[in-house]
C-alpha cells in the first residue's frame, strides 16, 4: 500500500502492448561494475558488448582481480535469449550466467548473475545500434 493506505495501481507489461524478442537487444552496450567472484573476492570490470539481434554477443572487457591480476581488453563471445515479456538470460557455452530484464526499446537492460557463489547486478546501456569496430568475433586480440 502507498503511504495514504490506498493500493497503488499496477500496469503489468502484458497489458501495455509492448513486446520484446531477440531483436530488442541489438547494438553496442557499455557496462561497468564490481562483482564478488566464486571465492568471495571483489573483481572490478568494465567493457562493451555487441548484441546482433539474433542471440549472439561479442565483447571486450578489462577485469581486475585482487590482489593485482588484470585482464586487459579480453575478448569473449556469449549468447542470449529475450522472451516476449522482456525477460531473458545470458549464456556462456550454453550455461545460464545471468537473468536479464530488458527495456522494450532495447536501450537498457538489468542483469543479475545466477552463478552459484558469485554476486553481481547492474544496468547495461546501449550507446549505438551499430557494431563498434574491434568487437568482431574474428578480432585477433583473443
Amino acid at each position: 500500500p502507498s503511504p495514504d493506505g490506498s493500493s497503488p495501481e499496477t500496469f503489468p507489461i502484458e497489458n501495455t502492448g509492448l513486446k520484446c524478442n531477440l531483436k530488442t537487444l541489438k547494438g553496442t552496450y557499455l557496462f561497468a561494475g564490481e562483482i564478488l567472484d566464486l571465492k568471495g573476492q571483489p573483481q572490478e570490470q568494465s567493457g562493451m558488448e555487441y548484441y546482433d539481434g539474433k542471440g549472439n554477443i561479442t565483447g571486450k572487457l578489462t577485469a581486475k582481480f585482487l590482489p593485482d591480476t588484470v585482464y586487459s581488453n579480453f575478448s569473449y563471445t556469449a549468447t542470449y535469449n529475450v522472451n516476449s515479456d522482456c525477460t531473458g538470460k545470458i549464456y556462456n557455452k550454453g550455461v545460464p550466467m545471468a537473468d536479464i530484464y530488458v527495456s522494450p526499446d532495447g536501450k537498457y537492460y538489468t542483469e543479475t548473475l545466477i552463478i552459484k557463489g558469485a554476486h553481481a547486478s547492474g544496468i547495461v546501456s546501449r550507446v549505438t545500434k551499430r557494431l563498434v569496430y574491434g568487437l568482431m568475433p574474428t578480432d585477433k586480440t583473443r
